[in-house]
């Protein structure tokens, strides 16, 4: 059963690119009239940052930086800034002038971290919380975030580590249970994944993933009744989480519901038209309904969406053969067995020709 599970939690960051870069500080200067301007540019940036207007602001810390080039508080803001734009190069080239200009920066130093894992380097953006734990080794933040980076990398061991001590340090982290539960999870540990989800679910009612999550792991466990609650939760707190609906039809199409399970299906590929784990849900509930035609067109699909996939083939190829189109059959098995499902060599295997 492919559950396919919910990686939103673990890739947001918890607004660390901007929970510490709003403090205004007050720029010193010699010069009168030079203070005064450059206080007033950083205070409006400030404002219009946190309003979204990040590019406006990006013009008036440029300003601030202009009148006093040694302001490292400048250069991160400014550096926040292009970062919510998605211009992480520009933003990692200010924090490293933030820091070179206040070595022990820790706000700097977490944020260029986030940086560098938006852009795939996830050793910097290890070198860089690590950096910003040594600062302030008391700061859960850190130890979680790089927990993200450790996820990012497979390295689940350290991650949960890094988890753990941030639970440590904050004991009502919802985030962070949340995202060790899905630690547990990607390490098949559903029982202790479920207890996580439900510590984060009572700290915040409202998180969409936890219930989520929770229903992914309730299943994998046999829990299908509770599963479907937390789904329903999940749809009821998020209505556009195109995850929870396939979830929750692939959930309804293992009880015999064929029917909530097509809505549910119908309505994630709605949501979300590349979701080839939908398309090849419903498909497979297409065949079971003898729907060879309508099957057909869904594994079409999602080989269209991903060439690669070798489930589809097979599929597609269970569905051809069942239709009465032996070749078509073959063929699928034939590609798919050459991407590596060992079940189209069996198949294969079974028609006579070895593989």
């Amino acid at each position: 059963m492919d559950w396919h599970f919910q990686k939103g939690s673990i890739m947001r960051m918890r607004s660390i690119l901007g929970s510490c870069c709003f403090s205004i500080l007050l720029i010193v200067s010699t010069s009168a009239v030079g203070q005064e301007n450059a206080d007033e540019l950083f205070k409006k940036g400030h404002m219009l940052a946190g309003e979204g207007s990040y590019e406006e602001a990006i013009r008036l810390f440029t300003q601030v930086i202009a009148i006093r080039p040694k302001t490292p508080e400048a250069f991160l803001n400014r550096g926040f800034s292009y970062a919510k734009l998605g211009q992480h190069e520009e933003a990692v080239k200010d924090y490293g002038q933030a820091i070179s200009l206040k070595p022990k920066y820790l706000e700097a130093y977490m944020n260029r971290a986030s940086s560098f894992l938006f852009q795939g380097d996830f050793k910097r953006a290890l070198e860089d919380y690590t950096i910003a734990i040594e600062i302030d080794p008391k700061r859960a933040e850190g130890y979680f975030n790089r927990g993200i980076a450790y996820v990012r990398t497979g390295d689940y061991k350290k991650a949960l580590e890094d988890y753990d001590e941030a639970i440590e340090l904050n004991s009502s982290y919802a985030e962070a249970y949340g995202n060790r539960g899905f630690v547990h999870q990607i390490l098949g540990d559903h029982e202790k994944a479920v207890r996580d989800f439900s510590e984060a679910i009572g700290l915040d009612q409202e998180n969409a993933n936890a219930y989520y999550n929770r229903g992914i792991s309730g299943a994998s466990m046999g829990h299908v009744e509770d599963a479907l609650r937390d789904f329903g939760k999940a749809i009821s707190l998020d209505p556009m989480n195109s995850n929870a609906y396939r979830s929750r039809g692939i959930t309804l199409s293992e009880m015999k519901e064929p029917q909530r399970a097509m809505e549910d299906l119908n309505k994630a590929i709605q949501l979300n038209p590349g979701d080839v784990r939908a398309y090849l849900a419903r498909g497979n509930l297409w065949e079971a309904m003898g729907n060879h035609l309508e099957a057909v067109k869904d594994f079409d699909e999602a080989i269209h969406v991903d060439p690669q996939n070798a489930d589809a083939y097979n599929n597609r190829a269970i569905a051809y053969r069942n239709s009465g189109n032996k070749a078509g059959a073959i063929r699928d098995w034939q590609k798919a067995a050459q991407l590596g499902s060992e079940e189209a060599r069996k198949h294969l295997r079974s028609q006579g020709r070895g593989w």
